[in-house]
């Protein structure tokens, strides 16, 4: 018995240093709120306190707009919580969701650039409203090279300027799962990079080679050009399109088109 009870009271003792982890963070949180003027996200320190209570890690992270917040009240940004993550280099969390709020461009290009410590790890995820402002604030952009847009109600004309996003920056994966593209959102989207490498092919015919279990010289080249980031895309090598009712009512010829597109 008395075993037992040493047992339980190192499995407590190891969960325990997340806390002051958690309480520097909170307050570091707080301090870069008041250096930029905005105020603090009552859902980041709801969510932080109760963490700290219950002595395990934050994952997510929600930012939310207060409701009904008068215009007196300083407003919730995304910033503070950015530098947060980077000084304290917590490597704890996998998810940012934002809702409610209007984004700046700034804090949009700030996104990939290394703010988010290891970025790699996180997954950002958005409300409607951000959705126009994050193509706009990513356009030519040559640090990003994974963008998870996954149910956030993109409609057919959001194919257009993914399509566009993507001929002209440095994303190689891309997460489209759960929206409602549909065939003609999926087509536009896809376009711009069929062109293109229609184009490629004629300028650069790519030769059968044995099968000798190596990559052909394009792709090496390819690998190499997206590694060091020297110049736009269209870059994608994965793209995830499940669930956006590509193949329901309406397809037609485009549908045709789609999947020519898809095995050119």
């Amino acid at each position: 018995m008395p075993r037992a009870k040493e047992g339980k009271r190192k499995t407590k003792g190891a969960s325990l240093p997340i806390v002051p982890i958690l309480q520097k963070f909170l307050k570091t949180y707080e301090k870069h709120c008041s250096q930029s003027q905005t105020s603090v996200c009552p859902a980041i320190r709801r969510d932080l306190n109760s963490s700290i209570d219950s002595e395990q890690s934050l994952r997510k992270f929600t930012l939310v707009r207060p409701d009904n917040s008068p215009p007196s009240i300083l407003p919730v940004s995304l910033e503070p919580l950015l530098l947060t993550i980077r000084d304290e280099r917590y490597m704890l969390g996998k998810e940012i969701c934002i809702w409610g709020l209007q984004l700046s461009n700034p804090e949009i290009a700030r996104l990939p650039d290394g703010v988010l410590y290891p970025k790699d790890q996180w997954a950002m995820r958005f409300g409607s409203e951000e959705i126009e402002s994050i193509f706009s604030g990513l356009e030519k952009h040559q640090r990003l090279r994974s963008l998870s847009l996954r149910y956030c109600g993109l409609e057919p004309l959001s194919g257009q300027r993914l399509g566009s996003l993507l001929s002209q920056s440095a994303i190689c994966e891309l997460y489209l799962d759960g929206n409602y593209l549909q065939c003609s959102g999926a087509l536009a989207l896809l376009r711009p990079m069929a062109e293109y490498a229609e184009m490629q092919g004629r300028d650069q015919p790519v030769m059968a080679l044995p099968d000798t279990g190596n990559p052909p010289q394009l792709l090496q080249r390819f690998r190499k050009k997206v590694k060091g980031l020297t110049e736009a895309g269209p870059w994608l090598v994965k793209l995830y399109l499940a669930d956006n009712g590509i193949d329901g009512k309406g397809g037609g010829a485009d549908l045709l088109e789609f999947t020519r597109t898809l095995t050119w």
